[in-house]
């Protein structure tokens, strides 16, 4: 009897190991992804911030290939959440979005219209994303609904959403297509947010690989970013915006880059402000832009201005729940703001 309670008790102190490990590694992978947001958001920010160029051509293009991945890796890292739901469900989430979307959204354009005055079209225009930033809101909402609609599980499936994407933005380059309208074309990231599913489909976040691949996998990134932008400088006609021949394959090797160092740094916080990524997102256009406008800076001043403009709004963020707080308002400022 006492042999059989014992068996009993180590059945059960295992299942309680393993759901506690499994939570564990739940944790540090929400973590990982929330870090990546967070460089996501430094890159986002310095896209849309003015600075001093360098005199080297390869050094613009290699600061513009970081800028330019902030959006990939947004993507890539939704991907890695997504799972298959009911449309009722996909709805829901959607639903989310919105109010954070409308009311901070307008708030950002009538900080820009403040001059010109309000105009019921542009207002509409502004929030969908025509020649604006919050053309990403859009995308993403369009990504959501065709996985879900056409059930996007499948490794062969996958696979074919990377291609076309690379086939894309190969083509676009080609083209001399640029700015919005290349923006707004959803087959130009579907393959990020299917390299994303695919990831967390065969790869746990915290796998214990072999030591060698923790420098190794990194070297072979940076290596890729290093050809590719210097291909790219042999072609300085291509570049539009986003679109050279190679930005493509940079992209995909920041999120690999991203992904280690973020893999690094699980255990200091700084995941938070990827958290409120979607808020800070949607205000830190004003802000950039004016603090830009207003001093001419170089590339590595620019980066400390972006970082410390999205601390501020970080810091803005946590008084303004605050306050809420202090009028029982949490569940409505978590509502509005996803905060």
């Amino acid at each position: 009897m006492w042999s059989v309670q014992f068996l009993t008790d180590r059945q059960t102190d295992r299942q309680t190991d393993r759901q506690t490990d499994r939570q564990t590694d739940r944790q540090t992978d929400s973590k990982t992804f929330y870090w990546m947001r967070t460089f996501a958001l430094i890159a986002v920010v310095m896209a849309h911030a003015n600075y001093l160029q360098t005199d080297s051509q390869f050094l613009n293009r290699l600061i513009a290939s970081f800028s330019d991945c902030g959006v990939a890796v947004f993507f890539f890292a939704s991907g890695a959440y997504w799972r298959w739901r009911p449309h009722a469900m996909i709805l829901k989430h959607i639903a989310k979005l919105l109010p954070p979307w409308i009311i901070l959204g307008s708030l950002v354009y009538s900080v820009s219209v403040a001059q010109d005055g309000f105009s019921l079209t542009c207002w509409l225009f502004w929030l969908v994303g025509k020649n604006t930033y919050l053309w990403y809101l859009t995308i993403y909402i369009i990504v959501q609904i065709m996985f879900s609609t056409l059930r996007i599980e499948c490794k062969g499936s996958i696979i074919i959403c990377i291609f076309i994407t690379v086939s894309s933005r190969i083509l676009t380059a080609c083209f001399g297509i640029s700015g919005y309208q290349a923006f707004l074309n959803p087959l130009n990231w579907i393959g990020f947010f299917a390299a994303g599913i695919l990831f967390r489909q065969n790869t746990n976040a915290q796998r214990k690989q072999p030591k060698h691949s923790h420098t190794v996998y990194p070297i072979v990134l940076i290596a890729v970013i290093i050809v590719c932008v210097f291909l790219d400088t042999l072609t300085p006609e291509m570049r539009l915006d986003y679109w050279a021949y190679f930005d493509c394959f940079t992209q995909f090797a920041w999120i690999g880059i991203l992904f280690c160092i973020s893999r690094t740094l699980v255990r200091i916080h700084g995941y938070e402000i990827g958290k409120a990524s979607l808020p800070i997102y949607l205000l830190h256009i004003p802000v950039i832009g004016f603090m830009t406008s207003h001093m001419i800076t170089g590339v590595l001043l620019t980066m400390l201005m972006s970082i410390v403009v999205i601390c501020v709004l970080y810091c803005c963020l946590l008084a303004a729940k605050k306050i809420a707080s202090m009028f029982n308002l949490e569940k409505l400022f978590a509502t509005v703001i996803r905060f």
